[in-house]
């Protein structure tokens, strides 16, 4: 069977494509692409087949095709090259081929149960790193704050330094499954603390400050406090996935 889809599949150009099943089309189309990345079946470079074969070796309607396919370049799984089709970027984002990331990115859960799973991480993550730290790794955090500060004195918007602001804290809980899964649940976000660090690029320095202040405490429950009530702040002033996803941004909308 695999090996007459394959074959089936080389004539189609359709080279990781099985028939769906009917549940989500549009879900099935992304769990199709996901797939099909992560097994290395579709590589940077590689070129999709046309929507409609697409439709057709799939078993779905074009119309569902179209939409997911918006969707994956929206999250920058694909890109569209005007009068060429679309294509596996050259250099797509390491994160996106993570399975966990990828797998996160294309569920059909709600905006809201996005934000929920960061406010229910990250306070506790953040608690964590603070109990296992040393007075220089909180050093090296702060490090990260007086640079992101010194960038836009320089005009430049440090939005690396934001996310490594991040990822250091998640790695500071010396736990490899809790780091990863952080990062992970970060990589949701990206798209909304780069529009927060264009639109209020100080208030990032200000509530890293607070997080750094905090965590030289060592006290988990003030800790998990002070990072809720950034996360609900920076929620309230529209930098978070429950008010646009990167789609409708992208659109416009």
């Amino acid at each position: 069977m695999i090996s007459y889809i394959i074959s089936v599949a080389m004539r189609t150009g359709a080279l990781f494509l099985q028939p769906l099943q009917r549940k989500s089309l549009v879900q099935l189309v992304l769990d199709q692409v996901k797939e099909a990345l992560i097994s290395g079946k579709l590589k940077p470079g590689d070129k999709l087949p046309p929507e409609l074969d697409l439709a057709s070796a799939l078993g779905v309607s074009r119309s569902s095709v179209r939409e997911a396919l918006r969707m994956l370049e929206a999250l920058g799984v694909v890109e569209r090259k005007r009068g060429r089709g679309i294509f596996v970027p050259q250099k797509p984002r390491h994160a996106i081929l993570d399975p966990l990331v990828f797998s996160l990115l294309t569920q059909q859960g709600s905006n809201s149960d996005i934000c929920e799973l960061r406010f229910v991480l990250e306070p506790v993550l953040t608690a964590l790193a603070a109990m296992k730290a040393t007075q220089e790794e909180l050093a090296e955090l702060e490090k990260i704050v007086n640079e992101t500060e010194s960038s836009l004195e320089q005009g430049v918007l440090p939005f690396d330094k934001d996310i490594e602001f991040h990822r250091k804290v998640f790695a500071l809980t010396k736990n490899p499954y809790l780091e990863k899964i952080g990062n992970t649940v970060l990589d949701l976000f990206r798209a909304s603390i780069w529009t927060s660090m264009r639109v209020e690029p100080y208030t990032a320095v200000q509530d890293h400050r607070r997080i750094v202040k905090v965590m030289k405490e060592r006290d988990p429950e003030r800790i998990q406090s002070t990072v809720r009530e950034i996360l609900m702040g920076w929620k309230q002033r529209g930098f978070n996935p429950c008010c646009s996803s990167p789609l409708e941004e992208r659109e416009g909308r």
